[in-house]
């Protein structure tokens, strides 16, 4: 009995994807984040934003990192 190997490629992508998709809210409130401080750019700006979107897209996936 063998595991199956873990998703590349396409499929990953897609994945991937589909998660991001999800995540809408958070993606917005991210880029909303980006877009108001890439003049000012300082070190942990939108981290919270960031936090937020990374744990949404980690829960779609099943998967964290």
């Amino acid at each position: 009995m063998s595991a199956s190997p873990p998703p590349t490629g396409r499929i990953l992508v897609r994945k991937l994807a589909d998660a991001t998709n999800s995540c809408a809210l958070p993606a917005k409130a991210y880029g909303t984040c980006i877009l108001g401080t890439y003049k000012d750019v300082a070190r942990h700006a939108c981290a919270a934003e960031f936090s937020a979107f990374k744990r949404c897209v980690q829960a779609a996936m099943k998967k964290k990192w």
